[in-house]
């Protein structure tokens, strides 16, 4: 059992004022839900139903709870990662990666540690430009994602953050591996969200690489995935990704849907992307002048 369930019932049981005592009734005993709290012992399935029923939680409920509980340290992790990213704070980003290596050094067989620190030094690369990435690095996203039957959140955010440093053939085999695994993104919004941005940097890699045929493939997997108007933003960098690709196949159309897009992301608010897009365009279309 997860050991963030015993915190989560905690704090579920604490909320709601009912001693161990009253949650565990006949069935539980008061010391077997302390340790469970504690996270020092685990309880049978059986009996942590009981628990829920007695708290009148449902298991649906219990799972959103905790769902925003355990990934709040990661939550955090992440938006500290972007936060640096965008304001190309080069002096926090190696900040953060050197807590990445201290935390492989104190550990050196956690996968996550390794694999964490590489899709910061990766982010970091993108603000700085000359770091250098061992075979390993790159060997360790290839094996680890390759092991998991079906990619959660933290799959898709190691994946489509190291991108960038991944040779065409291993952007092909995990690209199409990820287009296999793909139970438990299409239940969860976030999930979902992290997927979606996924697709999008492979689409966005294979056109900056001039392989239009295959970005066209993960484009169109981004059609079939049924993306709402809760994704607005990741519908304009996918309509952006669309325009540069018929840009690409020499179609007028292309550079004004990318312009279209660069606005409506202005009208959001996301200035920063906005102006990163635009002057991309610029590149591009002085580049197709040449």
């Amino acid at each position: 059992m997860n050991n963030g369930f015993g915190k989560t019932f905690h704090e579920i049981r604490l909320s709601k004022r009912l001693s161990m005592d009253k949650v565990g009734g006949k069935e539980v005993s008061k010391a077997q839900i302390s340790r469970f709290e504690a996270g020092t012992s685990e309880l049978t399935i059986e009996k942590f139903f009981i628990l829920l029923e007695n708290m009148r939680v449902g298991i649906d409920e219990f799972e959103s709870i905790l769902e925003d509980y355990t990934l709040s340290n990661e939550y955090k992790f992440r938006q500290e990662l972007i936060m640096a990213y965008d304001a190309k704070d080069a002096h926090k980003l190696r900040k953060m990666y050197h807590e990445c290596e201290e935390k492989v050094k104190k550990e050196p067989d956690d996968i996550y540690h390794k694999l964490t620190a590489t899709v910061v030094k990766v982010t970091l690369n993108l603000v700085v430009k000359n770091l250098r990435f061992s075979s390993r690095e790159i060997e360790q996203i290839q094996e680890y994602l390759l092991s998991v039957d079906n990619w959660g959140r933290y799959e898709f955010w190691v994946f489509g953050n190291t991108v960038t440093i991944l040779k065409d053939s291993v952007l092909r085999l995990l690209g199409t591996a990820a287009l296999g695994k793909t139970e438990f993104y299409q239940i969860l919004p976030n999930n979902k969200r992290l997927a979606i941005r996924t697709f999008y940097n492979l689409a966005y890699i294979a056109l900056e690489r001039g392989n239009l045929e295959l970005s066209l493939k993960y484009i169109k997997h981004l059609d079939t995935m049924d993306i709402s108007i809760d994704y607005l933003y990741e519908k304009l960098l996918i309509k952006y990704i669309k325009g540069w690709y018929a840009h690409k196949k020499g179609l007028p159309r292309g550079s004004k849907e990318m312009l279209e897009c660069v606005e409506m992301l202005e009208e959001l608010g996301c200035r920063d992307k906005a102006r990163e897009l635009r002057e991309e365009i610029t590149s591009i279309l002085r580049f197709s002048d040449m």
